[in-house]
């Protein structure tokens, strides 16, 4: 209960700040910047895996293999 209103709290502290400020570019130079991305990028590649995964079981479930 606790993790989601922090994680409630930190979203809509998110969606206010970039209301207010607007797009904000990465200044970071040098080894930073690339490893920025691919931290930035990880979550993209997680989906990419993911969401067959989750077509594949329900297409098992509704086929009654599960």
């Amino acid at each position: 209960m606790i993790a989601r209103f922090a994680s409630h709290r930190f979203f809509c502290s998110y969606l206010v700040y970039h209301y207010r400020v607007g797009h904000v570019a990465f200044q970071g130079q040098g080894w930073v910047r690339p490893l920025y991305f691919v931290l930035l990028l990880t979550p993209y590649g997680s989906r990419v895996v993911i969401v067959p995964m989750i077509l594949v079981t329900l297409a098992a479930r509704l086929a009654g293999k599960i």
